[in-house]
């Protein structure tokens, strides 16, 4: 496969942690028909996928704690720095991460009060900012896939074959089919979906807005640095999010079964329970504005 060839990124570092003009600060993007597919699994599945200084988001499922993979997919429509209309880029877009909790920035404890060298402490979970940890991103023209690999090394193209039927403007798909291929060796995902009228919430949440907002509210990103060992970290805003229910469903001859091609690489779950979700949200849509990337300070992440 012919891709483009890759800017000269020695200077990266220097521009992640702040010179970066503030005019080209931030981009705004109206995202369409965000799929997410959600997986609890055990924690000790994660085990050597995560880099140091990371804490997973868990929730317990009968007494046992449980790491949430997620399997994002939405178009991105009008891409394009704030201040600017254009350049613009249209482009498919599907993440993979795990959900993840890293400390706000500590404030000093008073100078009368001393604190013993060798004591660690964990801040509650009021003080601990919601998040998720980029394993993959793939990104559906090469125009997207170079302005996203400039900054995060695990960014590949990939071939998008996706199709919405029904009234999805009223968040009513039937159904919602996506067969992504990567340019690399990764394997397929292929899904099939269909929006429900019912909003149920599983447990442990007691309300369908309590775990669609526990699902979506993911204001900071972090993914491996395109040059060197660091970790880049993403900050988006974007309203609360509304999204209906959703639920697999085969599709005559175009999808057998749901598969999702990074986790089977990584094997962190087999195929039965690829088939067993534990959510499937649809957003129909949403305006996302982004803040420029930067390194992830001390305390947030380490590498």
């Amino acid at each position: 496969m012919n891709m483009p060839s890759m800017p000269n990124l020695s200077s990266l570092p220097d521009l992640l942690a702040g010179k970066i003009p503030d005019e080209v600060k931030t981009t705004t993007v109206t995202q369409r028909h965000v799929l997410i597919v959600s997986h609890a699994v055990p924690v000790s599945r994660l085990q050597g996928h995560l880099p140091a200084g990371f804490s997973l988001d868990t929730i317990k499922i009968a007494g046992e704690a449980r790491a949430i993979l997620q399997m994002v997919c939405c178009f991105n429509d009008n891409f394009h720095y704030t201040p600017l209309p254009i350049p613009r880029l249209d482009f498919w877009q599907m993440t993979l991460r795990v959900l993840t909790r890293q400390p706000r920035a500590a404030t000093p404890p008073p100078a009368a009060v001393e604190q013993p060298a060798t004591t660690t402490t964990t801040p509650p979970a009021s003080t601990r900012e919601p998040g998720a940890y980029v394993f993959r991103t793939f990104l559906g023209t090469r125009a997207a896939w170079v302005l996203q690999r400039a900054v995060a090394s695990q960014s590949e193209y990939a071939d998008f074959n996706v199709i919405t039927r029904g009234a999805v403007e009223r968040g009513e798909y039937a159904p919602f089919v996506a067969d992504i291929v990567p340019g690399d060796e990764t394997p397929p995902t292929q899904i099939a979906v269909r929006s429900l009228d019912a909003r149920v919430a599983q447990p442990p949440f007691v309300s369908w807005e309590k775990m669609a907002h526990f699902l979506t509210h993911r204001p900071v990103s972090f993914q491996k640095l395109s040059v060197g060992d660091g970790i880049v970290a993403m900050t988006a805003e974007h309203p609360d999010c509304n999204p209906v229910m959703g639920e697999f469903v085969p599709v005559g001859g175009e999808v057998r079964e749901a598969r999702f091609g990074v986790w089977e690489k990584m094997g962190v779950m087999n195929g039965a329970e690829m088939r067993s979700p534990f959510s499937i949200l649809i957003q129909p849509e949403i305006v996302v504005t982004a803040q420029a990337p930067r390194l992830a300070k001390s305390g947030q992440a380490t590498a």
